[in-house]
């Protein structure tokens, strides 16, 4: 049995691979990648009993205090290692703060009412004297 014509298959070559990106292509293309992809900035907080929370820097911002340590000029340490010992802030109050600035962030564009931030009546006193001290 003959094929008829239509049903032939003929074979089509494949076009050429597109030639390879020049180098100044490539290197352009690395920079807006990196650009485009900067890690996150973070700063250590470390509570007087030891316990260390990483925190976004621009969360941490918040804090007058914070803010102060690290560009107010006084060449601190924690300008140059990122890391801020708290000795008069205990984890646990502390970690509340922290959950207030992530708070205050999420809902800084917010025109509605907000949702409660509750605080526990046993950490009221020594939250305010905190939030005080770090100027929140």
């Amino acid at each position: 049995m003959k094929k008829s014509a239509s049903s032939r298959s003929k074979k089509k070559e494949a076009p050429p691979p597109p030639p390879p990106p020049k180098k100044d292509d490539q290197e352009e293309e690395e920079e807006v990648f990196e650009d485009e992809f900067q890690p996150m900035d973070f700063l250590k907080l470390m509570s007087n009993d030891g316990y260390v929370f990483i925190v976004d820097k621009k969360t941490a911002m918040i804090s007058q205090t914070i803010r102060n340590m690290l560009y107010g000029g006084g060449n601190f340490e924690e300008a140059q290692s990122k890391t801020i010992r708290l000795n008069d802030i205990r984890s646990e109050v502390l970690e509340r703060i922290i959950e207030y600035w992530h708070y205050r962030t999420q809902y800084s564009d917010h025109t509605d009412q907000l949702p409660p931030f509750d605080i526990d009546p046993n950490l009221a006193i020594e939250l305010l004297n905190c939030a005080e001290y770090l100027q929140t």
